[in-house]
């Protein structure tokens, strides 16, 4: 079994296949189950395997090791996130006497909306909070007060290109760092969507008394796919997040008609990225079993990103070429940067500490090939 087979069979798993499907996949060939934890821990779903397996009944299909290192990956991550949702529950408490109301972003609503079915299922790196111009100061004081601190080098809240304040607990281990967002999106990218629009139609959520809201489905579809795959360049390199991806595919089901799905295509339509919205619907339709709008569907699209997935994953070093020819031709036709810093990336080619760090980048992905 190679990389290639280990990644298919993670998706299997954890997608929409009936149990049968996926069976057939773990008796095609022999299983590495190195490559298939790797796999697995390198985009953040080991719990996610763990509950699909239960929920297909296929925990018989895993090795007694492996069995017992997904249940305990699984009682970890739960624990941790029921302290997560303790700590943001406090941290919205203390927003709330400062007047702000914050919107939650990203994992943490997808958590916290029941998008998944624990809460133990999904993997969080930090806590995004979306926050009011106004109140972003008073709010990062409030975090002070509790004990958080800004990162030392971090720009000051004043500077308007800088679209969100990462601040870490300083007092407690394991707990997620907070960001808060006066943007959901870094400035090259906050046309496809404006901070107003979210807050124009977020919904309350539940949560005791706090007043807390979470964006429309639409706009977190949308957020989705901007923020991995062009925010991050995973679409120009070639990769997918399969924990973001997964995160769509839910969204996707979420949405009560296929009217929500085209809706959702016309907002890309009107910003000249529509190949990229229907790309990733694509790899969630073939990575997951999800379904999808066949309108969208582009079989020489499909199998062009396909492909590009999964030349990488067998040859790593595929990984050096796409991301160096993706930095020229980002600066070339100024798609990840604003036209404005062109030419201070220009005169970064001039300097020794640029290919350094460009160098070290390329480093850690060929060392993980996933």
């Amino acid at each position: 079994m190679n990389r290639w087979h280990a990644y298919q069979l993670v998706c299997s798993t954890v997608g929409k296949l009936s149990p049968g499907a996926v069976r057939r996949h773990f008796s095609r060939r022999p299983v590495a189950w190195d490559k298939v934890l790797e796999a697995s821990h390198c985009h953040r779903l080991t719990p996610l395997v763990y509950w699909a397996a239960l929920d297909k009944s296929l925990y018989d299909q895993f090795p007694p090791k492996i069995q017992l290192y997904l249940q305990t990956a699984f009682s970890l991550n739960r624990r941790r996130n029921q302290e997560i949702v303790e700590q943001v529950s406090k941290l919205i408490f203390q927003l709330n006497k400062t007047g702000a109301q914050p919107i939650l972003l990203k994992g943490i609503a997808n958590l916290m909306s029941g998008l998944y079915q624990d809460i133990g299922v999904r993997m969080l790196n930090d806590v995004d909070l979306l926050v009011s111009e106004e109140y972003l100061q008073s709010s990062m004081r409030a975090l002070e007060q509790m004990g958080y601190r800004s990162y030392p080098d971090w720009p000051e809240v004043s500077d308007r290109n800088c679209y969100h304040y990462p601040m870490a607990h300083w007092s407690q281990e394991g707990l997620a760092v907070v960001e808060l967002h006066r943007e959901p999106l870094s400035t090259c990218w906050s046309p496809l969507l404006p901070a107003q629009m979210v807050r124009e139609q977020a919904q309350p959520l539940p949560w005791d008394d706090l007043k807390v809201y979470l964006p429309a489905l639409e706009h977190r579809m949308i957020h989705n796919v901007v923020h991995t795959q062009l925010q991050d360049a995973n679409h120009r390199l070639g990769r997918v997040s399969l924990r973001q991806l997964y995160d769509f595919v839910l969204l996707a089901e979420r949405l009560d008609t296929g009217a929500g799905l085209a809706a959702v295509d016309r907002h890309f339509v009107t910003h000249r990225h529509s190949h990229v919205f229907r790309a990733y619907s694509m790899m969630g339709a073939r990575l997951f079993g999800a379904p999808t709008d066949e309108a969208m569907q582009s079989p020489f699209l499909r199998n062009l990103i396909y492909g590009q997935l999964k030349g990488q994953i067998l040859f790593p070093w595929l990984r050096i070429v796409n991301f160096c020819s993706s930095y020229l031709v980002g600066i070339i036709s100024g798609e990840r940067i604003p036209p404005k810093n062109i030419p201070r990336k220009l005169t970064n080619l001039a300097r020794p500490r640029f290919y350094h760090l460009k160098w070290k980048q390329m480093w850690h992905r060929l060392r993980q090939p996933w």
